[in-house]
């Protein structure tokens, strides 16, 4: 479990370091005011296209996957420990787990990270769909 716990760690600095660098940009082209008139506005697809397919996306992509790859363990612990508690009551907190524990946490934040992500993959997808009206 420790090394389980420790390359889930990893992979959830490292993406939420490729977060803190990019978020700006991302949300900066999701604030972006579209021009009104549609022949000015290829700049602005321009800067939408470029955030989307090189912060947004790889960002969404590299979340899901951490997320994707962590779950079942996690979702494995989470039902132990409800089985655990069932059977046993507050007697199971003998057994208590703080590395299992951590390991669902970390997957929490990535997941965290994931949906987050994907609520600005689909910003800027919006954005850039009703600029082509």
């Amino acid at each position: 479990m420790n090394e389980l716990l420790t390359a889930a760690s990893v992979l959830l600095a490292i993406t939420g370091v490729l977060y803190a660098l990019w978020h700006d940009d991302i949300v900066n082209a999701i604030s972006m005011v579209m021009p009104q008139h549609k022949e000015d506005r290829g700049e602005f697809e321009k800067k939408l296209k470029s955030v989307l397919l090189s912060r947004a996306i790889p960002l969404l992509m590299a979340t899901l996957c951490i997320m994707l790859v962590y779950l079942p363990p996690s979702i494995g612990i989470i039902l132990s420990s409800f089985q655990g508690y069932r059977a046993f009551g507050l007697e199971q907190f003998q057994n208590y787990d703080s590395i299992a524990t951590s390991f669902v946490l970390v997957e929490v934040f990535t997941s965290v990270l994931a949906i987050q992500s994907a609520v600005y993959v689909w910003k800027l997808l919006s954005k850039l769909r009703a600029s082509k009206r």
